[in-house]
C-alpha cells in the first residue's frame, strides 16, 4: 500500500474471504471509496477453469499499521461471464467492454453495472472485438476504449469512442502510434486522455514511450 502522506511503500496484509481471480478487473467507487472487482478466470476446480460472471463489492477496514480487513458484498452477476476486459467509472455505473471467454472466444459485447439498482444491463457491442484492451471515461457522454488484441490474436491500433446519450461506439479516424495492448489510460484534462506503457505487436518489451491524445 502506497501512503501519500509520508510517500513510501507500506507491506500491508489485506485479509478477504473471497479470492481474486486472475483476469478480473477492479475499479473504484469514487462516492464511497469502496471498490468492485468482477469477473475473471475461476479455477478452483481442476480441469473446469471458466470464466465467471460474478463479483462483489469491498469495503476496507483497517485494522492496525499492518493488517487490514476487506469485507465484500456480492453483486449481482454480469450478462456473461469475461476475463481480460477493459472497464471504467462514469456517473454511478461500471461499464465492461470486449475480453474473452471460453464459449465465444475474444468479446464484442459490452454491458454497464447499475450501481445504485444492483443490475447488469447489455449496452451497444464494440465495432472490433477485442481484449486487454484499455478503457477510459473523458466526459459525462464519452468513453474511450484504447487498442487491445482483436479476434486472430493481433493487436490493434483501433481507437472506439462511446456516445453514452446515444449508446453507440464510433471507430475513430485517428489510430494510435503503434498496435498496443495492456495500457494504461487516464484523463489528464477536460479534453486529454494519457496513454502509458503497453506491449508493441511484434515485441517482446514493454514500450517506453507515453503518449496524450485530444
Amino acid at each position: 500500500m502506497y501512503d501519500l502522506d509520508i510517500q513510501k511503500w507500506q507491506n500491508v496484509e489485506v485479509k478477504s474471504e473471497r479470492h481474486f481471480l486472475p483476469f478480473s478487473r477492479t475499479v473504484q467507487i469514487p462516492s464511497t471509496l469502496d471498490f468492485m472487482s468482477f469477473g475473471g478466470l475461476d479455477d478452483t476446480e481442476e480441469e473446469k477453469h471458466f470464466f465467471t460472471n460474478t463479483g462483489a463489492m469491498y469495503k476496507l477496514f483497517d485494522v492496525s499499521g499492518a493488517e487490514s480487513v476487506c469485507l465484500a458484498k456480492p453483486i449481482k452477476s454480469m450478462t456473461k461471464g469475461r476475463g481480460c476486459f477493459s472497464t471504467c467509472y462514469l456517473h454511478e455505473f461500471v461499464y465492461a467492454c470486449g475480453g474473452i471467454n471460453i464459449l465465444e472466444g475474444v468479446l464484442s459485447g459490452c454491458e454497464r453495472y447499475d450501481i445504485a439498482r444492483d443490475s447488469w444491463h447489455e449496452i451497444s457491442d464494440l465495432n472490433i472485438a477485442r481484449k486487454n484492451s484499455s478503457l477510459c471515461a473523458l466526459s459525462a457522454d464519452s468513453i474511450y476504449v484504447f487498442g487491445g488484441q482483436t479476434l486472430d490474436d493481433r493487436m490493434t491500433d483501433v481507437i472506439e469512442m462511446y456516445l453514452v446519450s446515444a449508446n453507440i461506439w464510433m471507430r475513430l479516424p485517428v489510430k494510435m502510434h503503434y498496435k498496443l495492448s495492456f495500457i494504461t489510460s487516464f484523463k489528464v484534462s477536460p479534453y486529454q486522455i494519457l496513454l502509458l506503457g503497453g506491449i508493441v505487436e511484434g515485441e517482446s518489451e514493454v514500450i517506453k514511450e507515453n503518449f496524450v491524445t485530444n
